[in-house]
């Protein structure tokens, strides 16, 4: 898995005593998504936590992880656009991955709170698996409806 990290809004202020929460936030659709970080805006907001919007790039195999078929740019900056229209102060990371599973299991910490913005439709194949992986992998996944 190759990692893409890039800090949007003003800069990081260094910890004074404790580590901050981390909630993370991962990219779906842009509605969801855009829900899932007007709700981590509020966690950000009344408790002080950080935010980190993950998106997973699933790159198959005849591709090298650092050559996806999607140019980085293009990824970076529509996360970063998404952040920007909700002018919040988060991170993007971008994981370059060759299954779900692993991506996940590689760019979450242990026992992550991590947000994700879903439409109740029965064919939601990826956002099922997708939180699925998340919650086997013990993190606490809030899902954020969206209508």
């Amino acid at each position: 898995m190759t990692v893409e990290q890039k800090h949007i809004g003003p800069a990081l202020q260094p910890a004074l005593d404790a580590p901050r929460i981390e909630v993370t936030v991962l990219h779906t659709t842009d509605a969801e998504t855009s829900a899932a970080l007007a709700a981590a805006a509020v966690f950000a907001h009344k408790l002080g936590t950080l935010i980190r919007l993950v998106s997973f790039v699933v790159v198959p195999y005849p591709l090298d992880l650092t050559q996806p078929s999607v140019a980085p740019s293009f990824t970076t900056d529509h996360c970063t656009a998404l952040i920007k229209k909700l002018n919040l102060d988060a991170s993007v990371q971008i994981c370059y991955c060759r299954d779900l599973k692993s991506g996940i299991g590689q760019a979450l910490r242990s026992k992550s709170l991590v947000l994700m913005g879903r439409k109740p439709r029965w064919w939601a194949l990826r956002e099922n698996r997708l939180a699925r992986l998340v919650r086997s992998g013990k993190h606490d996944l809030l899902v954020v409806q969206v209508r």
